[in-house]
Order: C-alpha cells, then structure tokens, then sequence
C-alpha cells in the first residue's frame, strides 16, 4: 500500500465494507479488468491492477485523509474547523479506487442524479482540490458519474461543477449496466399526472411503484 491508501483505509469505518471482505475473501479486494479499463479510458490514464477500494466512503474521512496527507494523523489533537469541512454526517462518495497518490470518486445512479446532491458533495471539496485536480500535498483527485446511458444524456451540470471535474465541459462519465428492469417507490397524491401515472408527492398519504 501507497501511504495515501493506507491513510484511507485507515478512516474506512463502513460496517458492510469489512463485512463483505471477511464473506467473500481475498477476490473481494481485486476490481476487474473491465472496469479498470473503462475507468481508465475516460480519464485518460492507466490503472494498476492492484488499486485500494471502498464504498460508501464518508466525505468526511476523505477530507481528513487529504487534510493529513502525507502525514500520519495525530490523535487527540485539535483541528481548526471554522469553515466546517468536517460535517459530521453520513454524506459519502458511492466509490473510492486509490493507488499511489492519485483518488478516483465515483458517484452512481440507476436513475435520475440529483443536481443539489451532487453539488453539496463536489463543495465539500473546495479549498482543498485545486483547479487542476491536485491537492496542496500533490494528490490528483478525479470524479466519475456512472449511470445508464440514458441518464448520463440528460444530465446537465452547468455552473457547478469545478473545473477539475469536468472533461471538456462535460462530466467525466462511464455506463453502469443495469442486469434489470428497475423500479422505484415514492409517496404520492391519489391524483393522476398528464401521462395517467400518481402524482408523486413527498407529503403523500399513498405510494405507489414506478419505472426508475
């Protein structure tokens, strides 16, 4: 392990990470060639086969990670907080791939991304991603979106996304396969829309099932 994927994994606290490592065993930590290649593809760089990964990974463990890198933390020390990087929320990126010192984020959807979601989570890291994607402490830091390839048409990002994100004015962006028709549940009104589905309605006193 690179000192950077060391620190990260120190930070990973995520109960069904290590649940799922202890099921399934060593394969567990290996990502396949396919997906390394794509990945690659799309930020224009090569993967090592042997990278660190985790999911779910909280926002505020990456930033500690970044904060403290290349050192090792000190514990039972303050830390400024005035510009509340640290949240203390659940608020995570769905993957982590880190080898060397360079992080790759991916966020995934089977459906719609949500535009406020995905700015609060890119905020996080102002001040501390230059706009060339490198740390201070020289980590290159890269943000994928993976969705069905109808969603990843649609999606429009204008004015939020850093620059460091983005691959000439667009998202980095790779296909996620669904192997499924998938569904969604929402609340809704007992009232019918233009195209003769509920109206959903967070507020709703019924629900119903939908096309996700």
């Amino acid at each position: 392990m690179s000192k950077l994927t060391d620190l990260l994994e120190k930070f990973n606290r995520k109960e069904r990470f290590w649940l799922l490592r202890d099921l399934i065993g060593s394969p567990f930590l290996q990502i396949s060639p396919e997906f390394r290649s794509k990945v690659a593809e799309e930020i224009g760089r090569p993967i090592p086969e042997k990278v660190w990964w985790a999911f779910d990974y909280h926002i505020d463990w990456l930033v500690a990670a970044l904060r403290t890198f290349p050192a090792q933390p000190e514990l039972n020390r303050w830390h400024d907080n005035a510009v509340s990087e640290i949240k203390g929320n659940q608020e995570d990126f769905d993957l982590v791939i880190a080898f060397d010192e360079e992080i790759i984020l991916i966020e995934a959807k089977t459906g719609y991304f949500s535009n406020s979601q995905l700015k609060s989570k890119l905020s996080r890291l102002n001040g501390i991603v230059n706009i060339d994607g490198r740390t201070n402490s020289g980590v290159t830091v890269s943000f994928i979106l993976s969705a069905p390839l109808r969603e990843l048409k649609t999606l429009n990002v204008e004015g939020y996304f850093p620059p460091w994100a983005l691959k000439i004015g667009k998202p980095f962006r790779i296909e996620l396969p669904i192997h499924t028709d998938p569904l969604m549940i929402s609340r809704c009104d007992n009232v019918l829309t233009k195209r003769d589905i509920p109206k959903k309605y967070a507020k709703g006193k019924y629900w119903a099932v939908y096309r996700a």
